[in-house]
């Protein structure tokens, strides 16, 4: 706690004498989240956007605060902006798609995994987004029949021939011709 102080105090120095100073307001919107004072950190995190407003470690720190806050239709909108800054970040499509997930929406949540899944840079990360693709994909198609060919074929061309979901795929493309 002692250090947190001590930090406020530094941050609000620095903004005394240059209230654009962007770390600052983001090192106390930290302050007050660790101090559960979500409010109050909202309010550094925007006083921030109004200097940049396509600062993404900003804007990915709102978006916790708002899911935190179930005020998930802003947070989707931010994602969505996030997605279009960073369109090859595995991590804010990911962060989308359990927005939408929350949001109940599959088809979305199964279009942000798959595009977690393309952009993803290590193989752990693919296999993970793969397979909450596949998983994502079934909820999409039980939600949304009228897009089940589209996702299916898409699905197809990731996922393994010898594996149970290939043949569930396959599947769902002859049963909807």
């Amino acid at each position: 706690m002692g250090q947190n102080n001590t930090a406020e105090e530094i941050f609000w120095t620095c903004l005394d004498k240059d209230s654009s100073f962007t770390k600052a307001w983001n090192g106390l919107a930290e302050i007050a989240i660790d101090k559960n004072n979500l409010k109050l950190a909202e309010e550094y995190l925007r006083n921030s956007l109004k200097i940049d407003p396509d600062n993404i470690f900003t804007l990915n720190n709102l978006i916790k605060i708002l899911m935190d806050s179930e005020r998930l239709n802003e947070a989707f909108i931010i994602a969505q902006k996030i997605n279009t800054l960073e369109p090859d970040s595995s991590y804010s499509w990911a962060q989308t798609a359990r927005i939408a997930e929350k949001l109940n929406n599959p088809l979305i949540m199964w279009e942000s995994w798959f595009k977690a899944f393309r952009n993803a840079r290590t193989i752990k990360d693919k296999k993970f987004y793969l397979k909450k693709s596949i998983i994502a994909g079934y909820r999409a198609i039980e939600n949304s029949p009228k897009d089940a060919d589209r996702i299916a074929k898409t699905m197809l061309r990731y996922i393994p021939q010898d594996s149970d979901d290939y043949a569930v795929y396959k599947k769902i493309i002859s049963s909807s011709n």
